[in-house]
């Protein structure tokens, strides 16, 4: 079998290599690849989960890494919801632009197109 980070892997003849693939559900894969698998589903983390996962990676403000989460759980119209990591970098980005705006304001003028639902109310 041949793996890109680590070329052609063997094992011996009488043993099976076990493959663990991840998906996010983005590509569909074919029938007679997923009538091969066994299927173990994570449930997404709960919003405090996630907020404190975000601030500690990122090294994020509270408030700030509850705000992303918020908006990423209201992205439920995409195909695909914005996993954590995306969310990680998103809140790393917003986390360094202390020097040009505070990051309400960048979180603001970035999410505007997607956040207008979500932060009706929060934004006078």
């Amino acid at each position: 079998m041949s793996i890109p980070q680590y070329g052609m892997v063997t094992c011996r003849p009488d043993q099976r290599p076990i493959v663990i693939i991840t998906s996010n559900g983005y590509l569909e894969l074919s029938g007679p690849f997923r009538r091969r698998c066994n299927y173990l589903y994570l449930r997404r983390k709960k919003t405090a989960e996630m907020a404190k996962i975000l601030a500690l990676k990122a090294n994020a403000d509270r408030n700030l890494a509850l705000g992303i989460v918020l908006l990423v759980s209201k992205m439920t119209n995409l195909h695909y919801q914005p996993s954590l990591a995306e969310a990680i970098d998103y809140a790393k980005f917003l986390s360094q632009q202390e020097d040009i705006l505070n990051w309400q304001t960048a979180f603001c003028l970035t999410c505007w197109p997607l956040a207008t639902t979500c932060l009706s109310g929060a934004i006078s």
